[in-house]
């Protein structure tokens, strides 16, 4: 039988199998399947059209405040003006809501907190910069079957199959800079691994 050989059909060659001290000839037995798994690339999702324009602050309370926002709907610009907790606007077909504003101790530019509606997210948007969802998104590389597959911090995904054995996994952070990405696994004995860029071009 070749060292390349996989005879349980788990997705590990026989010498993969010989190297973890795992059961060739069982497909429920072989190494974890996120030890096969790369990061591809980390980036951040832009909201494009979306804008802060303004925040009109004369009131004392800060609920009463209105937020003036550039959004982009049918491929036009539009205007929004919104409170705290008050309406909601659409930008490129996604609907959010203002859920909070603080004041930029510095700068004293006020920083308004948005949310997708159904989501739990605090998205920050400053007074003429871009906006950004803040839980980065993560392309992974599945070496095994040589294909990518796309997800964000905070979700959950899963590897393997029923027969093979399935493992689920939830990504913890991502950093933008370094492209590693820490993952935890859900399971009766939880572990956390840091997965690394992909060196296969």
């Amino acid at each position: 039988m070749a060292n390349d050989s996989d005879e349980d059909l788990d997705g590990f060659s026989l010498h993969q199998e010989s190297i973890a001290k795992t059961d060739p000839s069982n497909p429920i037995s072989h190494p974890k399947y996120i030890t096969q798994v790369y990061v591809d690339a980390v980036s951040q999702l832009r909201f494009t059209g979306l804008e802060l324009v303004s925040v009109d602050r004369t009131k004392p309370d800060k609920k009463d405040w209105q937020i003036t926002f550039n959004v982009t709907r049918n491929n036009r610009k539009r205007t929004e003006f919104v409170q705290i907790g008050i309406g909601t606007f659409k930008n490129n077909n996604v609907d959010f809501s203002v859920v909070d504003i603080e004041i930029d101790d510095k700068t004293q530019d006020p920083i308004v907190y948005i949310q997708r509606v159904g989501k739990t997210e605090r998205i920050p948007c400053r007074p003429k910069q871009a906006v950004y969802d803040p839980a980065p998104r993560v392309r992974f590389l599945n070496a095994l079957v040589e294909r990518t597959f796309i997800t964000s911090v905070g979700a959950e995904f899963k590897l393997g199959t029923e027969k093979t054995g399935e493992e689920l996994y939830k990504i913890i952070s991502a950093d933008l800079n370094t492209k590693d990405v820490v993952v935890e696994s859900i399971s009766e004995t939880p572990e956390i691994f840091t997965i690394h860029p992909s060196e296969k071009k």
